[in-house]
């Protein structure tokens, strides 16, 4: 969709902002995705949830956008979308081809990290933290209120390894400190830790800025979440929403607005205006 002379491209994290905190749904957003959807704006989620579950919303969404996955660790661009094979391996530099997507990888995968965090909390018993590594589907279903079945989709991690930390404050100072010597990260979400590489939602949203500018022309980003582990994006934007949570965020984009309704609520109130409805 032209806004002016630029190409607007919508970019969203989910739990707490898109979708309601405590049952999940984005139905009080429907009148501003139908809004999205009649303009033919692309709606880019982006999300610290792996890509089994962000497919099964994308679906339920009627929606054939990317999807920015476990915190920016990796893209999945459908291969019946917008964009050709030669755009997309043009643009980013570990393309792997899977059924229905093409896999852009920004960071490192879990497997290649979840030795090293074992190991640091073998050696110091201040560290003390349990996440999906340790947890049955029953115990993430426990812990995040979702049905089983969708649980077992949350289980199925590539990216990112979700925590919940039991020490204390000094201790996590301490953890982040190596966790960085190692050129990994934590960073707070809505519910929970998530431990990664060093990509994030922010360079997510940029890359895909370039590769939709290459095809469309000059584009105005929108990015709208509620938590630390939406900074980077909402910092990257051009139109930052901060969707008002328990953690007050102050991004440094261009135009920065702060909803007043919590959830796919304050989503849909804030993104009808932005449009102009």
């Amino acid at each position: 969709m032209q806004c002016g002379s630029n190409f607007l491209v919508v970019n969203t994290d989910l739990d707490a902002t898109l979708l309601d905190h405590n049952t999940y749904s984005w139905r009080p957003a429907t009148d501003a995705l139908r809004v999205l959807k009649d303009r033919k704006i692309p709606l880019i989620l982006n999300s610290s949830k792996t890509l089994p579950e962000m497919q099964d919303l994308s679906t339920e969404l009627g929606l054939h956008d990317p999807l920015v996955c476990e915190n920016g660790s990796f893209i999945a661009i459908p291969r019946e979308g917008s964009f050709s094979a030669e755009e997309i391996t043009s643009q980013f530099n570990s393309v792997e081809k899977i059924e229905g997507y093409w896999l852009c990888h920004l960071g490192v995968s879990r497997s290649q990290f979840l030795e090293t965090i074992t190991l640091l909390r073998s050696k110091h018993a201040a560290y003390d933290f349990r996440g999906y590594a340790d947890w049955s589907v029953e115990e993430v279903a426990g812990h995040t209120s979702l049905p089983l079945e969708k649980a077992a989709l949350s289980h199925q991690r590539n990216g990112t390894e979700p925590i919940h930390w039991h020490g204390t404050d000094a201790a996590f100072v301490a953890f982040k400190k190596e966790l960085q010597e190692h050129n990994l990260k934590a960073v707070s979400g809505g519910r929970f830790i998530h431990l990664s590489g060093q990509s994030n939602k922010g360079q997510a949203l940029l890359k895909l800025g370039e590769l939709y500018e290459k095809k469309y022309g000059k584009v105005v980003s929108i990015a709208l979440g509620d938590s630390p582990n939406d900074i980077s994006m909402l910092d990257a934007a051009d139109i930052a929403v901060v969707i008002p949570n328990k953690e007050k965020l102050s991004p440094t984009a261009k135009r920065v607005i702060h909803a007043k309704e919590h959830g796919p609520t304050g989503w849909n109130t804030t993104m009808l205006e932005i449009l102009g409805v």
